[in-house]
């Protein structure tokens, strides 16, 4: 067994082993920080933009959080309420941009001129802007209405000779009305 080639590789191997379980152990992963008091999990994922902190002060955490990954960043959808019957209650979208399903079949888009609308599936076409005056439209989709709220609009900075891969996006409240 001295003269075995297979024997002489097993140290090394062994202490390659113990290194990358020791490399685990010591960098494990972080969680997920929620608010204080709630648990820190991956789907509580408490990544709250300035606009809609203020917004959610009141209200209970949400009943599901997902996040659509994307290179100028995720687009964070939280809702409240609802069943697999039933539309949620309550969404709002953070970094939504051009070409984002909202609820049923309508779609928030932007034309080249800048502009913001909201799409339904029956074609009507309502302007929404954030600017400086956040607006509120009223949108009816998949037999529901919807009060559709923007919270904040958000332009990326365009510097020159720098590449930016940041996309127009909207932070939108959408809220299922009676």
């Amino acid at each position: 067994m001295a003269n075995d080639p297979r024997g002489t590789h097993r140290p090394l191997l062994l202490a390659l082993l113990l290194s990358l379980t020791a490399g685990c152990v010591a960098n494990p992963p972080a969680p997920v920080q929620g608010k204080p008091g709630e648990p820190a999990t991956p789907n509580a994922a408490a990544q709250s933009s300035p606009s809609t902190a203020s917004s959610n002060s009141s209200l209970p955490p949400p009943d599901s959080v997902s996040r659509d990954l994307h290179p100028s960043g995720p687009t964070v959808v939280r809702t409240w309420g609802g069943s697999a019957q039933t539309p949620p209650d309550r969404i709002e979208l953070t970094h939504a941009r051009s070409g984002r399903r909202l609820v049923g079949q309508a779609r928030l888009l932007r034309q080249g001129t800048g502009q913001w609308f909201i799409q339904t599936s029956a074609g009507e076409q309502l302007p929404v802007t954030g600017n400086v005056t956040p607006s509120t439209v009223i949108i009816e989709e998949s037999g529901q209405r919807w009060r559709v709220r923007v919270l904040k609009q958000i332009e990326p900075v365009t510097k020159p000779g720098i590449a930016t891969e940041d996309e127009p996006n909207l932070d939108l409240l959408l809220e299922r009305l009676p």
